[in-house]
């Protein structure tokens, strides 16, 4: 038999598991969804934080929490995401409203968010039209369809908003699986929008159908053990028959829908963004990316059943959809670029929120109020944009692309070849079976730095040229120079500033423009610490075209 205290901690331990977000995700569904009590009088606690998110979130009295805003508010400004804004927007201005949870603020930086990248993209792409576009990011770690549907009606409508883009359906399903009396949740919603203290103790008001009950786990761990205690919980919880009807308790598919109609009926356009997530239909690939594996059913649960009613609501109510699971299954295929979609299990890198912001931003390229300012200005292509953003899809700015190179990518003809502390490794890569090896270089001694020096024919010289380097998180270093002036100038480089503990994808090329005005030039390809450079029929460098 289990003692008190350890089957307390063993409670703990089990709750956390599986519900595997970050503490604040974790924290904020908890207490938005009754496990917390109401307060006594309206005004209790007003100024008091959750202890999860520091000083960043408050009280709100309709809300339950919001973001705290980190500098006094000036009247007449709003600021969301640490950017500041005028409530009254500039004339010739499209306003976009970015609403959702974690996914859209961006759990690591906003700086890092889609919503920041779509920012940036408009800004570049509108330079020189007499149309801008402003890209607000109201997203919120924790919140729900509850939420943007609330949020548009008492504070984000008086912004007066051309369009909202909406990402919500993670915490929807997260906050609906806690969900104990379906027949009672269904009749007591209204719960949904009262005040919450962050740090009121349980008790008989909390939600009667949320309940953080751990007596009652308690109990059942000295009766019938903890394994058949665990496996009795987690199908409750989590089988896909229980879980649509806690969604359809819940009112995500009603939330969204009410959203869209009240906002046309303001003459606000809405687009839907159908979160991509990490499990997919292959069981034994979704376990391998998903290390709780208590959130394996649920997050395939998550997946179908968020997609399925945002494709009927899109189409019920003629409604844009930027469906981003083909993106997420497609990536998810290639193993080595998992790390590089999710930090962790749920939440995306700049390189993937980058993809969510391309597919907006080429979305809204026939957004009717956007093409009538917009048509007279010449709008990038994808290519371009990609060109133009590379540092948010490869390990740096000089990211070219995926794939290595074939027979029919052009080599580049080299000559007067010098290395010094490097090698070829022993083993070779094998592109997808065909039989066609690619060898791989390395240093000879891992105390000194490796360089590989050579001469490109001026004929050969022609601007884009392509490497295919390889580093280990932030291990390693591969950068490129150029003799020019009598000194050597770095042209190129491959570079990690983030621990991932991982290899960066064979394949990824990395490009330098060689100007050959001068004549033959020079460059030099230094390997430092973790560093690979590959080679393809004994070339290093090519005007690479993809198969």
């Amino acid at each position: 038999m289990y003692s008190k205290t350890v089957a307390k901690t063993t409670i703990f331990v089990f709750i956390t598991i599986i519900n595997t977000l970050l503490i604040a995700e974790v924290y904020s569904w908890f207490v938005f969804q009754g496990f917390i009590a109401a307060p006594a009088t309206p005004t209790q606690n007003q100024n008091n934080s959750s202890p999860a998110f520091g000083s960043a979130y408050e009280l709100d009295e309709k809300l339950g929490y919001r973001l705290k805003s980190k500098s006094s508010s000036l009247e007449g400004e709003v600021q969301y995401a640490n950017k500041t804004y005028s409530m009254n927007k500039a004339p010739g201005t499209l306003r976009i409203i970015c609403v959702g949870g974690s996914t859209t603020i961006g759990i690591d930086n906003p700086k890092l968010s889609y919503p920041a990248i779509l920012q940036d993209m408009f800004t570049f792409a509108l330079a020189n039209c007499d149309i801008k576009v402003e890209v607000i990011n109201a997203g919120a770690m924790g919140y729900n369809s509850w939420h943007t549907k609330l949020r548009a009606e008492k504070e984000l409508d008086i912004l007066d908003p051309d369009l909202y883009i909406v990402m919500d359906g993670t915490n929807d399903v997260i906050a609906a699986a806690a969900i104990e009396n379906i027949e009672d949740a269904i009749k007591q919603r209204n719960i949904l929008t009262r005040q919450i203290s962050l740090n009121a103790k349980p008790t008989a008001t909390s939600s009667p159908y949320l309940r953080h009950d751990s007596s009652l786990l308690l109990d059942r761990l000295n009766d019938i053990g903890l394994v058949k205690t665990i496996r009795t919980h987690v199908d409750a919880f989590f089988s896909a028959d229980i879980l649509d009807q806690k969604m359809k308790a819940f009112g995500f598919s009603e939330n969204i829908s009410e959203f869209i109609v009240e906002r046309k009926s303001k003459g606000i356009d809405v687009a839907l963004v159908n979160y991509g997530w990490i499990a997919s239909d292959n069981l034994n690939a979704t376990r391998k990316n998903i290390p709780f594996k208590y959130n394996i059913p649920l997050f395939q649960f998550g997946r179908s059943y968020i997609r399925k009613s945002l494709s009927g609501i899109s189409q019920k109510l003629d409604t844009p959809l930027i469906d981003m699971q083909p993106w997420t299954d497609a990536l998810l295929q290639q193993a080595p670029l998992a790390y590089r979609i999710f930090v962790d299990e749920l939440h995306y890198t700049q390189f993937f929120n980058y993809f969510i912001a391309r597919e907006i931003f080429e979305k809204l390229r026939t957004h009717p109020r956007l093409a009538k300012h917009a048509a007279q200005c010449q709008i990038p292509s994808p290519p371009d944009m990609d060109k133009e953003f590379s540092y948010c899809i490869g390990w740096g700015e000089y990211y070219s692309g995926f794939g290595l190179p074939t027979q029919s990518s052009h080599a580049v003809q080299t000559y007067d070849t010098e290395w010094h502390n490097l090698m070829y490794l022993d083993e070779t890569h094998d592109d997808s079976g065909k039989g066609t090896s690619y060898k791989i270089i390395s240093r000879s001694d891992i105390e000194s730095d490796g360089t590989l020096e050579v001469s490109i024919a001026s004929d050969s010289c022609d601007g884009h040229t392509d490497y295919f380097p390889r580093i280990f998180s932030n291990e390693g270093m591969v950068v490129v120079e150029q003799f020019t002036g009598g000194t050597w100038k770095k042209i190129s480089e491959l570079v990690n500033y983030k621990s991932t503990g991982e290899w960066s994808p064979i394949g990824s090329r990395y490009y330098f423009d060689c100007h050959a005005a001068d004549g033959p030039q020079r460059i030099r390809i230094k390997l430092s610490g973790k560093a690979q450079l590959f080679s393809y029929q004994d070339n290093i460098l090519f005007h690479t075209q993809l198969p």
